[in-house]
């Protein structure tokens, strides 16, 4: 079910929208939701190749915190 949402914004803000609406043959409001889920897919979510890399060094670093905490470790000048 669609929700309505009312926003505030300056005249600057508004302006750049409507011209990056109109740019992408889209209504001001579906580019608002379009522009707004993108960011959230693209900046906040952390995709399957990303989240290889970190188990991977996930791992690592359990490990080390393990042996910091039994003092099994070389301070390296």
């Amino acid at each position: 079910m669609s929700k309505t949402v009312t926003i505030r914004m300056d005249e600057n803000a508004y302006s750049l929208l409507k011209i990056a609406a109109e740019g992408s043959h889209r209504p001001i409001s579906n580019f608002i939701e379009w522009a707004a889920i993108s960011y959230l897919r693209s900046d906040l979510y952390v995709d399957d190749s990303e989240m290889e890399e970190i188990a991977k060094y996930s791992t690592d670093l359990k490990k080390g915190l393990e042996q910091a905490k039994k003092r099994k470790y070389k301070i390296v000048k």
